[in-house]
């Protein structure tokens, strides 16, 4: 299938102005400069962006928010007794 693509653009290529201009082996050239063209810029663009598959700070950022919401989380559980001992203990003293 790839074959028959191939020859397919050749011939439509054939027809073209550009061909008559360029001739079959400057067609060849143009066609194989195209080509590594899209490799180098496919090449590059999978070099940048692996760099922002995960991005450092959004990782650094969510482990943070993490590590604080469950520390306030335990916070919250160690000071629930004490915080309603306390409280209780100040609405005696205010009823008296």
């Amino acid at each position: 299938m790839r074959e028959d693509r191939l020859s397919y653009i050749e011939k439509e290529i054939s027809k073209t102005p550009l061909y008559s201009l360029l001739g079959a082996d400057g067609i060849g050239e143009l066609k194989s400069r195209i080509i590594d063209i899209i490799c180098d810029q496919v090449q590059k663009d999978l070099r940048d962006s692996s760099y922002y598959l995960i991005n450092p700070d959004d990782v650094n950022e969510t482990l943070g928010e993490n590590i604080v919401n469950e520390a306030v989380d335990e916070l919250k559980e160690e000071w629930k007794d004490k915080l309603k001992e306390y409280m209780s203990q100040k609405l005696e003293a205010m009823m008296k």
